[in-house]
């Protein structure tokens, strides 16, 4: 079925998803495999930290291009790709977590780099041309800590005059966040192309945009307050279950064979 087809029924039956389920869900599937979840988030963080010092060294955004797009999604995937082989009894092993950098690869590496290649134009045309003159105010204060007070007052000035500017990247950054959440499921699990990915997110998630902003604060509160009330070790425990509470969604959205939502090749759509 193509894409088109398969989104429009789920918006017909009333595609939607329930925060409260979310966040149940990810505890729930953190609580049944928290062992290899939490020794997964050890890994893939020291793994993380390895891969992007290579890739600061990469000049003219290659390395950042890399680790975006051909590097963190894929393990990010890998919480799903453990879980749904757990749900369907598949035994899952370790290693099924760099399942990621094999299941639909090629499809998953484009769509990212076209979703980072967006992002960096973005930047590039709303807030590079005012960084370089921060930046150079920063440098200035650091060879002259006299002017630390004056040359602060300039940025927060340049700041206050560009806000509008800063505001709309702000709302276009959190809107490709949202629309393009479902992306790497729907290429992983659906064994979609890259476009149809793409597109199959955006028009679903525009269906629950402002349903996903909420949530998006509330994983923002959740993360902050969980992480400064454990002095941050919380976060091996709260980042799989945020990983966890996203593939709730997508469960709740779009959904698998067997559950109450169907994969795409059982679904029909009268013409």
């Amino acid at each position: 079925m193509q894409y088109k087809n398969f989104v429009a029924l789920r918006i017909e039956q009333g595609a939607t998803f329930s925060i409260r389920q979310a966040f149940s869900d990810g505890f729930t599937y953190l609580g049944k495999n928290m062992g290899p979840y939490v020794g997964f988030t050890v890994v893939g963080g020291i793994i993380s930290m390895i891969v992007s010092s290579v890739a600061g060294l990469i000049p003219f955004f290659i390395g950042t291009l890399a680790m975006q797009a051909a590097f963190s999604p894929a393990l990010v995937m890998g919480y799903a790709i453990y879980n749904r082989k757990w749900q369907l009894n598949q035994n899952p092993e370790f290693g099924n977590f760099f399942d990621g950098f094999k299941t639909n690869y090629p499809q998953m590496l484009i769509a990212n780099l076209v979703l980072v290649i967006i992002t960096l134009g973005l930047t590039a045309l709303l807030i590079t041309p005012y960084l370089g003159d921060i930046k150079d105010m920063i440098t200035d204060a650091a060879l002259d800590p006299d002017l630390l007070q004056e040359i602060g007052m300039d940025i927060l000035a340049t700041a206050q005059q560009y806000w509008w500017t800063f505001v709309i990247y702000g709302v276009l950054m959190v809107a490709i966040q949202i629309l393009y959440l479902q992306v790497n499921y729907f290429v992983v699990f659906y064994n979609w192309g890259f476009w149809e990915s793409l597109e199959a997110s955006r028009l679903l998630m525009t269906r629950v945009f402002f349903k996903t902003l909420l949530y998006f604060i509330a994983i923002g509160v959740f993360l902050v307050v969980g992480s400064l009330v454990t002095f941050f070790v919380g976060l091996l425990f709260l980042y799989p279950a945020v990983m966890l509470m996203s593939y709730s969604i997508f469960e709740q959205l779009a959904g698998f064979e067997g559950t109450e939502h169907a994969l795409e090749d059982d679904l029909i759509v009268e013409d």
